[in-house]
């Protein structure tokens, strides 16, 4: 067979509705090289003829299940800007590698091995041959996940802010989506900090529940495990980014339309509460302990409390820092010190001029209590003020 009949029948069945997984099966069996498609994070789309392991549709899998690996980043990027087809290291032997690209999106990696085939047609023709055609099924797929995505998005719009549609009707929508809003559900905030906001937007279209994205934020809900499901979310978008830091968090685990509304809120605080205080990238309501609580009572409320305990620390973040870190070490002031960059002998120093100000005992266990209540508030009412501004 020859390179341009070849290329022929793979667009015609491209046309046609095929899928990845068709396209490989079909180069495989016209020139009986292993080919596999690999996606831009460097996970096994689609593969056939490859030898000792499974062919067929790797995209298709859950989001949660880790897809298999096959090439690094460095592999991705020298195929990514190579001119034209160039060597990549496989586990299984030499292959051929040229990138897919369909306007200017990067779709992956077409993979075909360089060892002498069937019909007489070399490597490199046939990634030239191939790459038009499982473009096409990119496009396709890209219109019609296009339109699922922009009628996922107004459901979370929906749960959200809970605009024309009563619960029962989102009950109905939810079922389109496979999700069942009569079982308990989270919700969940997700947020990209980086320049790849390109790749953030492909990573946040794989996952498996419906969503709602806004440059570096994303909106969706979880259900079963929510603190694994939040982990797993995390970590399977970080994968896809090669720069910057994606942090997921969870509201507070609920049934029904109106518990979500009142959880993608918490949700939110949940996240700034993670940022402000440098913890883990994926946190649930559960995580933010009493924290989490007070995000759920009146501001006002929260601004008198904190004023009536520390009020005398106002305007002094190297103090209320400093105690944030004297109660979260249990009181060692060489892990203080390294908390808040001071030497050893500082931190006793400013323990007492806390003691001072505030006219009571840091260390007395109810005083304690008072104190770390108030600066999980002061926490809380920070994330709120920054949300407003």
């Amino acid at each position: 067979m020859s390179a341009d009949r070849l290329r022929d029948e793979l667009q015609e069945l491209a046309f046609a509705g095929s899928s990845w997984p068709d396209l490989l099966r079909h180069i495989h069996h016209a020139t009986g090289r292993p080919v596999r498609l690999v996606a831009v994070d460097g996970a096994l789309l689609a593969q056939h003829g490859v030898a000792g392991e499974a062919s067929g549709d790797h995209e298709g899998r859950s989001f949660d299940r880790i897809r298999p690996r096959v090439l690094d980043a460095a592999a991705i990027a020298a195929v990514d800007v190579a001119a034209g087809a160039i060597d990549v290291p496989a586990s299984d032997g030499a292959m051929r590698g040229l990138a897919v690209r369909a306007g200017e999106r990067r779709v992956g990696v077409l993979l075909v091995g360089d060892a002498e085939g069937q019909g007489g047609v070399g490597a490199d023709d046939v990634l030239a041959a191939a790459v038009t055609a499982l473009a096409i099924v990119a496009v396709r797929r890209d219109a019609e996940a296009g339109a699922v995505a922009e009628s996922a998005a107004w459901f979370v719009d929906e749960l959200r802010f809970g605009w024309r549609r009563t619960d029962d009707d989102l009950l109905t929508m939810g079922r389109r989506f496979g999700v069942n809003l009569a079982q308990p559900h989270a919700a969940v905030v997700a947020t990209y900090e980086g320049a790849d906001e390109r790749m953030w937007r492909t990573a946040v279209s794989w996952l498996d529940t419906p969503v709602r994205v806004d440059g570096g934020r994303a909106w969706t809900i979880a259900g079963g495990d929510v603190g694994h499901r939040v982990a797993v979310m995390q970590a399977r978008l970080q994968e896809f980014v090669s720069s910057g830091e994606v942090r997921v968090a969870a509201g507070p685990v609920g049934v029904g339309a109106e518990s979500l509304r009142s959880g993608f809120r918490l949700a939110g605080i949940v996240l700034g509460l993670g940022i402000r205080r440098r913890g883990p990238a994926a946190s649930t309501y559960a995580d933010a302990g009493t924290a989490g609580l007070l995000s759920q009572v009146p501001p006002e409320a929260l601004r008198v409390f904190v004023a009536q305990h520390l009020g005398a620390l106002e305007g002094r973040r190297d103090l209320l820092d400093t105690l944030d870190a004297w109660y979260a070490t249990g009181g060692s002031r060489s892990r203080v010190a390294e908390s808040v960059h001071l030497h050893r002998n500082s931190v006793g120093h400013r323990m007492h001029r806390i003691r001072d100000l505030l006219g009571v005992d840091p260390n007395d266990p109810v005083v304690a209590e008072r104190l770390r209540t108030a600066l999980a508030a002061a926490d809380v009412l920070a994330v709120l003020d920054d949300a407003e501004s």
